[in-house]
């Protein structure tokens, strides 16, 4: 094998697939980050890279440094916002005692007191979260679709002396009302040019003839597109705004409906002991409790 050869399977290595290592090696410490809530993991490899399987010989330091392993092992296969080693003991064990998984923990989020070991006694509402939903859903398909008609194909301007909107095409202008999809007067070029003066309803003269420089422009064309593909952007931001609502209201309801249903099955397990899994592993315990 020649060097050009070699050089020609090396290139691409080069080029694509080390900045794509690169890329998945910092999201993937990102994430480690952001799941843990501390660089420990990453600064505990940079370690074990550096100095090896030694730990250090102080068998205090050295019991710290297994209970940070520990603690970090555990936020971030369970992913709950424990504070402390002893917290993270506690959530386990009462995982285990209330036949609860770490995940519904998990997507409670702020609604399940970490100190107490409880939910909190205000539990979110599931209707209101429902019509905040469904109010969004409607808002936003009216406002897209609205948009999307009326600003794709005409550019929309204001007069700053007067106040006044209107819209332009190519070849034409005409004005805004209050509801877009009136029919509205429209003013030509040629309107501009006859000897008949054409005003358009709602104009004051003043405002006639800004409207035909505006037509006169030989920029009108570019000046147009650039002004629609200005609006078509603006929704597009508008639906990704839209659709982050989604994803945040679809969480929220989410969260409440496991929320919900996890104080129903507590309350069900406080009523009835032996529906918990440390009493069914102790048959003569529970039924003690009955």
């Amino acid at each position: 094998m020649n060097s050009e050869s070699i050089k020609s399977l090396v290139e691409p290595i080069l080029h694509y697939v080390l900045p794509a290592g690169g890329i998945f090696i910092f999201l993937g410490c990102l994430y480690v980050l952001l799941r843990t809530g501390s660089a420990h993991i990453l600064r505990r490899r940079v370690w074990l890279l550096v100095y090896g399987k030694d730990e250090p010989k102080d068998a205090t330091i050295r019991e710290f440094v297994e209970d940070q392993n520990s603690f970090m092992a555990f936020r971030y296969s369970a992913g709950a916002g424990v504070r402390t080693l002893e917290q993270a003991k506690r959530l386990a064990t009462w995982l285990k005692e209330n036949n609860e998984g770490v995940q519904t923990v998990r997507v409670a989020g702020a609604y399940f007191d970490m100190e107490s070991m409880s939910l909190v006694p205000k539990l979110p509402s599931v209707n209101a979260l429902l019509w905040a939903f469904c109010a969004l859903v409607v808002t936003a398909t009216l406002t897209l679709e609205f948009g999307a008609f009326f600003f794709a194909d005409r550019a929309y301007y204001q007069i700053k002396r007067s106040g006044h909107w209107f819209s332009a095409s190519e070849t034409d202008l005409q004005g805004v009302g209050p509801w877009p999809w009136s029919e509205h007067q429209k003013l030509s070029l040629n309107d501009c040019q006859s000897a008949t003066i054409v005003e358009l309803p709602g104009f004051t003269p003043a405002d006639h003839g800004v409207l035909c420089s505006f037509l006169q422009a030989s920029n009108l064309k570019v000046t147009v597109k650039t002004t629609i593909h200005q609006q078509v952007g603006g929704l597009i931001v508008l639906g990704v705004l839209f659709a982050l609502g989604f994803v945040s209201t679809g969480r929220m309801l989410r969260r409440a409906a496991v929320v919900r249903q996890m104080a129903k099955r507590l309350e069900d397990r406080k009523n009835r002991p032996e529906l918990t899994l440390a009493n069914a592993d102790n048959p003569d315990r529970a039924s003690e409790k009955v």
